[in-house]
């Protein structure tokens, strides 16, 4: 019995360690039912997808999504470059880090941005990852995920 508690204590303090916000490094990827490629698919993911991982277990990361649908994607696919993805309807994206900038237009649920830098006011500076690319912007933090 001590063993097994033992044994426990380990993989909860191993998979613990490895919390944390990645993104998908491929074109395109899966997250898996179980931490096998021929289990059930729960998440197709596009490039730049964040996800976020509260587990670990021989190369794959337990995660889940903006959403919370969760599973298991190999560790090969993804990256610590961390993405957001925009959470509310509608987003102003703006050309500075304040409500005094202007906007530089719309953004809206489920676009993927790479992240730059923040601010201490809670604006980060983003990169969109859809056309028109390289444009860089500012959003609130409560506005995406």
């Amino acid at each position: 019995m001590r063993l097994v508690f033992l044994f426990l204590s380990i993989l909860v303090l191993t998979s613990t360690a490895f919390a944390g916000f990645v993104s998908v490094s491929t074109t395109d990827a899966f997250v898996y039912s179980q931490p096998d490629e021929n289990s059930e698919v729960v998440i197709g993911a596009p490039q730049y997808y964040p996800l976020y991982v509260f587990a670990k277990a021989k190369g794959w990361y337990q995660v889940k999504d903006w959403m919370g649908s969760k599973g298991w994607i190999h560790s090969s696919l993804v990256e610590t470059d961390r993405t957001f993805i925009v959470k509310k309807f509608k987003v102003v994206f703006r050309t500075g880090p304040g409500r005094k900038y202007a906007s530089a237009g719309t953004l809206y649920k489920g676009y993927v941005l790479k992240y730059l830098g923040q601010t201490k006011n809670y604006y980060y500076k983003v990169q969109l990852v859809d056309p028109p690319e390289d444009t860089v912007g500012w959003v609130h933090s409560s506005m995406v995920w």
